[in-house]
């Protein structure tokens, strides 16, 4: 692929030099200097649309990015604050709010063993 592209190259030098030491000879201009001129104009306002197209680019794209981030924090947010309100709701309907607190206050016996030796003691007054 290489290889072509140099030939492709190669060629349209030859041509270019072949056809400028022409007109050089015979003194004969084949494209006038006007119409030079106005590719030139075309190609420079192509170029400065591109430029302008690719700095549009460039900037929409860091912008998404920067909304990006921001989505990503608002949205970490918003989960902490749902998390708080489950919570507080699951604590609520499970009523393990108090049991906690009691058990942090009464010493060193842990919630688990506290709430295991309250359910045998309702077992056996209901028997």
């Amino acid at each position: 692929m290489i290889l072509t592209f140099f030939i492709f190259s190669l060629i349209g030098l030859t041509v270019f030099f072949s056809w400028k030491i022409w007109e050089d000879k015979t003194g004969k201009v084949l494209i006038s200097k006007n119409k030079l001129n106005k590719s030139d104009i075309f190609f420079k306002d192509a170029f400065k649309k591109s430029c302008w197209g690719c700095g549009f680019l460039l900037n929409e794209f860091f912008r998404l990015i920067f909304l990006g981030k921001k989505l990503i924090k608002i949205s970490f947010i918003y989960l902490i604050r749902f998390k708080k309100i489950v919570s507080k709701k699951f604590f609520k309907l499970v009523k393990i709010d108090e049991k906690m607190k009691l058990n942090r206050n009464r010493g060193s016996v842990s919630f688990f063993l506290r709430t295991m030796s309250e359910e045998k003691e309702r077992s056996r007054r209901d028997n």
